[in-house]
């Protein structure tokens, strides 16, 4: 069994630290929406609304159908019907509060960026990282059956 330093071990170990974001892969999606869309995706809602369904439900309905961009681009009336409704309830949807509160522009459209990291499949883990992760496999001291103060059965 080799004998590696606990300098080397640490050494590498920070190495290994320091590499894990080559285990992902970044990617950047640019989304948009406007105005148009979002009030086409809300109407059946309010019309809802106006109907049957109770306020409850409308705020579940606005933040499982929403999100805070889309938000952004409602007119500052529809925003105002959300907030409405969110404050009605009984315990309130802070979540859909927060959206309402971030989106006090009056915006037409309005565009962002997704980022997604995607893990590297194995075979695309550098050869290094692999041979300094062995060498520390190597180095480890082999476990007893008293180790640490614990038995081990």
């Amino acid at each position: 069994m080799n004998r590696v330093s606990s300098t080397n071990i640490s050494l590498m170990l920070k190495r290994l630290k320091a590499r894990n974001e080559t285990f992902y892969e970044t990617s950047y999606e640019k989304r948009s929406i406007n105005r148009l869309q979002a009030m086409e995706k809300l109407q059946p809602l309010i019309e809802n609304l106006d109907q049957t369904t109770s306020a409850t439900n409308f705020v579940a309905d606005v933040e499982a159908s929403f999100t805070q961009e889309s938000v952004k681009v409602l007119t500052q009336d529809r925003k105002r019907t959300i907030r409405l409704a969110a404050a009605a309830e009984v315990v309130g949807s802070q979540k859909v509060l927060e959206w309402i509160a971030a989106a006090k522009d009056d915006m037409e459209e309005f565009t962002w960026v997704v980022t997604t990291e995607t893990p590297k499949p194995p075979a695309e883990i550098s050869p290094e990282l692999l041979e300094d992760l062995d060498t520390l496999v190597q180095a480890a001291p082999p476990i007893s059956k008293n180790c640490y103060g614990r038995e081990f059965r």
